[in-house]
């Protein structure tokens, strides 16, 4: 016969502890099983720098004057001609963007990554000028963001589908990043145009060229491009075109771009 009072039962704190304990370790395994889908939902922060600024410019006489925006590197003067903005789609450097954003000027300088502005030189490897798609190549920069998957099909993104937009502003003289909300307003292959996702967003310089990213799991869905119109018209306000991710994973494909 066993003697009762020498067998010692768990108190309920500890109970409580060890319950605690093995919630904390499965939703670590969980973490490292599916980090993508537990980095997207958390915090939607984390997605800012996967979008980066891009200039156009033009290099400046010595003693040439400009009424605007100039960037100075290695004591040379650049003229900024435009911005927009981009993602890096693999770690080695390779840049997606709107064409017409990296179009018409001498040289184009990417940055915007930790907070910072880097000019570095950048070179277009890839176009495709009815897209309006280009990819560029940088000597990266250490600890970049870059997306690692495929951007999703638009057949599978619904109308009032909620979406987010990190994009650059100039405020006054200085380049920062914001935030921007919005809803996919249609999506319908229309008569004679190619298939493009209208969201309900409003545009402002600096957006053209920035990924667009599902609220929820954070796949993107395609890059921001304002010369998309409707029927030759332009959009109304309050409205801004995407391209969508199988024609932007076709142009990746095409230009050799792992995993896509």
């Amino acid at each position: 016969m066993t003697d009762q009072s020498l067998i010692e039962t768990p108190s309920s704190s500890v109970k409580f502890f060890r319950m605690r304990v093995r919630r904390v370790i499965l939703f670590v395994l969980f973490g490292l099983i599916f980090p993508i889908r537990l980095f997207s939902q958390n915090d939607i922060r984390a997605y800012r720098n996967a979008n980066h600024l891009i200039m156009a410019t033009r290099q400046l006489k010595p003693d040439e004057s400009f009424q605007g925006l100039t960037l100075t590197v290695e004591a040379k003067r650049y003229a900024i001609l435009k911005w927009g903005a981009g993602c890096f789609v693999s770690r080695d450097g390779l840049m997606l963007t709107a064409n017409h954003v990296v179009s018409g000027g001498d040289f184009y300088f990417v940055g915007g990554w930790n907070g910072d502005i880097a000019a570095i030189a950048a070179e277009v490897k890839a176009r495709d000028e009815n897209l309006d798609l280009a990819l560029m190549k940088i000597k990266p920069p250490s600890g970049i963001s870059w997306i690692a998957r495929a951007f999703a099909d638009s057949s599978s993104i619904n109308e009032g589908t909620n979406v987010f937009i990190w994009a650059y502003l100039l405020v006054p003289a200085a380049f920062m990043q914001f935030l921007r909300s919005g809803i996919v307003s249609n999506n319908q292959q229309l008569s004679g145009v190619d298939h493009t996702l209208y969201v309900e967003a409003t545009a402002i310089d600096g957006t053209n060229g920035s990924p667009v990213f599902l609220r929820g799991n954070g796949q993107p869905v395609g890059i921001v491009n304002s010369l998309i119109t409707v029927g030759g018209a332009s959009l109304p306000a309050g409205i801004i075109g995407v391209v969508p991710g199988e024609q932007i994973n076709r142009f990746l494909k095409n230009a050799g771009v792992p995993g896509f």
